[in-house]
C-alpha cells in the first residue's frame, strides 16, 4: 500500500491523483501496522520470513515517508524494528549513509 501512496503522489500526473484512493491505501498501510504492534509475541519469535519482511516494510516507511510517525503511533513495531537493525545481516543490508 505505501508504495502504492508513493506512486500516486510522486508519478501520477497531478491532475489525474485520487486522494480517496490515497487516504484508502494509507489507511490499509496503518491497519497492517497496527495489526503487527498487537501481535507482539510474533515479533519476538525466533527470526523467519515474515519479519524479515516486515523490517523491510518499516525501512521502506522510514526512507519515504519519514514524516509519517508510525514510531510514535506504534511502539512495540518501533522496538522490533530497531532491535532488527542491530542485527548484523541487516545491518549489511542496509543502503549507505548519504
Amino acid at each position: 500500500s505505501m508504495l502504492l501512496c508513493r506512486y500516486e503522489s510522486m508519478v501520477r500526473p497531478e491532475g489525474l491523483r485520487w486522494k480517496a484512493w490515497s487516504d484508502d491505501h494509507w489507511n490499509r498501510a496503518w491497519k497492517g501496522m497496527a495489526r503487527f504492534d498487537q501481535q507482539a509475541e510474533m515479533l519476538s519469535r525466533p527470526l523467519d520470513i515474515s519479519q524479515i519482511a516486515l523490517t523491510c516494510v518499516l525501512g521502506y516507511a522510514d526512507f519515504r515517508f519519514a514524516d509519517c510517525g508510525w514510531r510514535k503511533s506504534y511502539p512495540r513495531l518501533d522496538a522490533f524494528h530497531q532491535k532488527m537493525l542491530e542485527r548484523p545481516s541487516v545491518k549489511l543490508s542496509l543502503p549507505p549513509a548519504a
